[in-house]
């Protein structure tokens, strides 16, 4: 890990797969955010030391079928909650902080979390950025997709539904082990709804 400090772990879930582009502002958009804002020195010596974040937001559009399916949260719902923007100034100094950040399909999750901060009016431009999927391409033995990959660390998702803060654990997992580290103690995994979920209010119709 060399000179890294601060190594920020990421997962993003969206409402389809259509990334943002200088080419086109028709885009899909975050609907939550998982990360692990780690100490690379305590890590190195195999010791999971710093913080998570877990957070939704209101997209502002419908999410695609294929994306609700996976994501599992209706329109409804995101639309009760915060947008990314008023929740930017929080989660910046993680991000800004961070000398790398990790993901599983960097190609992917960089666009939507760079074009989310810079609705925001914040930058993350000069950030290095690291794909534990293309890895685990370049290791080869099989297929690089989270699931697969971590399967053959023996370790197995708790939720049958993909949530960004488990697949931001389980990158960091799978870089550990990419990077012969001993990997922390499962028991530490953290399990949570997102911080700031609100739950959905519905109307009452008045009966008279």
């Amino acid at each position: 890990m060399g000179s890294l400090q601060r190594i920020l772990f990421v997962d993003t879930e969206t409402t389809g797969l259509r990334r943002p582009s200088a080419a086109s502002e028709d885009h899909d958009r975050v609907i939550s955010i998982g990360f692990f804002d780690t100490d690379a020195s305590a890590l190195q010596a195999g010791f999971c030391r710093g913080k998570f974040g877990y957070f939704i937001f209101n997209p502002q559009q419908a999410s695609a079928a294929g994306a609700r399916r996976v994501h599992g949260y209706s329109d409804r719902i995101l639309a009760q909650q915060d947008t990314f923007a008023s929740c930017a100034d929080m989660l910046f100094p993680a991000f800004g902080s961070a000398d790398l950040i990790v993901s599983h399909n960097t190609d992917f999750d960089r666009p939507f979390v760079e074009s989310e901060f810079a609705g925001a009016g914040r930058s993350l431009r000069g950030k290095s950025w690291h794909c534990t999927m293309q890895a685990e391409r370049a290791r080869g033995g099989g297929s690089a997709s989270l699931d697969a990959s971590i399967d053959r660390l023996g370790i197995q998702r708790q939720s049958g539904r993909h949530g960004a803060l488990e697949d931001a654990w389980l990158a960091m997992m799978l870089y550990l082990a990419q990077n012969g580290i001993r990997l922390p103690d499962q028991q530490y995994r953290p399990h949570c709804d997102p911080m700031n979920y609100r739950e959905l209010v519905r109307k009452k119709v008045a009966v008279s």
